[in-house]
């Protein structure tokens, strides 16, 4: 395979890891949150918030993945593209 290819799946992958593991970590935390008795039921569910947690924390570590090989694999392309979408982020902060 190329590696260009390799690169393109590894961000596709680490993409849906982040989706996926987004939407376990709502649905774990959702309804402990909502209750009018949210601390009780986090006490109770300990085990829940712990997977919830874990799950949010697989969710930063997939963003940072996701965004470190988007970014060599963009810069690969474009080197203009990549300044270009470098600056303008830098400069709108």
């Amino acid at each position: 395979m190329n590696a260009n290819i390799k690169s393109a799946l590894l961000v596709g992958v680490l993409f849906i890891l982040a989706a996926v593991t987004a939407i376990i970590g709502l649905l774990l935390y959702d309804p402990i949150l909502n209750g009018p008795d949210y601390l009780m039921k986090g006490s109770e569910h300990a085990n829940q918030v712990i997977l919830g947690a874990l799950m949010e924390l697989m969710l930063v570590r997939g963003n940072a993945c996701f965004y470190v090989c988007l970014v060599s694999h963009v810069r690969c392309h474009s080197t203009s593209f990549f300044l270009g979408c470098y600056l303008g982020a830098a400069s709108s902060s």
